[in-house]
């Protein structure tokens, strides 16, 4: 007797819903299942089609929605998913909206963070999480149908991922918004030493501009309503301090020491960086 274990119960005759499916993000990855060769139905605001009818039709459900709007819509439509359905979000945090599904559905529960924005046009060798909440089909075919497509998957617990996020989201984009306060404090634009701005600070101020250039609710909650961020501020505040005392001071050596033994905890890391890095600089800057 031949075994059914690779056989993918999932085709591209299932059809997939997105709720919030008129929104960057939705739109993107309606385009993305369409050339993977699904039929997409949307819902959103203003749409003929109502997250009802997704929830009924669709094998498949994607939510593609701030995280406070996904956990109502979870609430909303999840008495109404079978077990044979497939609930996924794509938030930029999981131990909420993860809880909210299997609360909520019977479904197949899916988290996934795509680290990337709706300016990317290809997932090839973009990073993406997968969070699995409840069920095993629907989570081997998206994470299948990533990989195929040249994605760079990582499987995490809803809670590591979160705390993660603290860091790369969190913590990141806080430093962008003190730098430019900073500047704003000084009565410094960044146009007024792109002149005299090295590579590095040029790809920073790009980098805080772009920021900037988006919806700063979104940057809000990727710092706010992050339950980790706190103690990772507070733990950059500690470091920001003693780094202070260390680096302003007369004494170089003591400077130099500090700046040693903090690379040495990045080991090799520091070398290949370097080398990533300046090959980036060289293509941007050629």
């Amino acid at each position: 007797m031949k075994s059914n274990q690779n056989i993918n119960p999932i085709s591209t005759k299932d059809k997939i819903g997105i709720i919030g499916g008129k929104g960057v993000m939705g739109k993107w990855f309606c385009n993305f299942f369409k050339d993977s060769g699904f039929i997409v139905k949307i819902s959103d605001v203003n749409t003929k089609v109502s997250n009802y009818e997704i929830a009924k039709k669709c094998k498949i459900i994607m939510l593609s929605t701030p995280i406070k709007e996904a956990v109502k819509i979870s609430q909303q439509i999840g008495k109404n998913l079978k077990s044979n359905q497939i609930l996924i979000d794509i938030c930029s945090q999981k131990e909420e909206i993860l809880d909210a599904m299997l609360e909520y559905s019977e479904s197949e529960v899916i988290g996934t963070h795509p680290m990337f924005g709706p300016s990317v046009k290809s997932v090839k060798n973009q990073n993406i999480v997968l969070c699995k909440g409840r069920g095993d089909i629907g989570f081997e075919w998206i994470k299948d149908l990533f990989l195929k497509a040249g994605a760079n998957v990582t499987d995490l617990k809803a809670a590591e991922h979160d705390k993660q996020m603290a860091i790369v989201q969190s913590l990141t984009h806080f430093l962008s918004i003190c730098f430019a306060k900073t500047l704003q404090k000084m009565g410094i634009h960044p146009k007024d030493i792109f002149n005299t701005s090295t590579p590095v600070f040029k790809i920073n101020s790009d980098i805080i501009g772009r920021l900037f250039a988006q919806d700063p609710e979104l940057y809000a909650t990727l710092i706010g309503s992050n339950k980790y961020a706190e103690q990772c501020i507070n733990l950059f505040l500690e470091s920001f301090q003693d780094t202070k005392k260390k680096l302003i001071t007369r004494s170089h050596k003591t400077a130099t020491e500090y700046i040693t033994e903090t690379g040495n905890f990045l080991g090799s890391y520091k070398n290949e960086a370097m080398d990533r890095s300046s090959k980036f600089l060289n293509i941007l800057f050629k």
